[in-house]
């Protein structure tokens, strides 16, 4: 009599590995998500960078101090993802080739229990001047 039967060794084995795959998919799956939810926060940040540079674009150069762009806004969604969320700024007047403000932007934050700054953006602000402009060929011509 030639019996065909599963043993206990057999069904242990596969109940071991069945366990071992599942364990291995269920930790790449939550490895996956932890770096899509870092790049989402990644790319809110940069939003809002982006949004605070066109805002002080704006104003004048002589508008642009330390104090007002720390009063600016920050989007509610982004203050619940991270703790302690502000806005840091460096100015620096610049003369020449022309008057302008350095504006070094950056949003400082504390996640995951440690304070990080994970983006900067640098931009100038110009001095708005008002040029007049050539109306004839002989104010061209000098």
């Amino acid at each position: 009599m030639n019996r065909r039967a599963i043993s206990v060794t057999e069904t242990v084995v596969a109940v071991l590995v069945l366990g071992v795959a599942s364990g291995l998919v269920l930790r790449f799956a939550v490895q996956i998500k932890g770096g899509l939810q870092q790049r989402e926060l990644s790319s809110r940040l940069t939003c809002e960078l982006l949004n605070a540079r066109e805002q002080i674009g704006s104003w004048s150069a002589k508008e642009v101090t330390e104090s007002r762009i720390a009063e600016l806004p920050i989007s509610e969604d982004l203050s619940k993802r991270v703790s302690d969320l502000r806005w840091e700024a460096e100015l620096r007047e610049i003369d020449s080739p022309v008057d302008a403000k350095q504006v070094d932007l950056s949003l400082c934050c504390r996640y995951g229990g440690q304070v990080i700054k994970p983006r900067q953006l640098t931009f100038w602000v110009l001095e708005k001047r008002v040029q007049s402009t050539p109306t004839s060929q002989e104010q061209l011509d000098e």
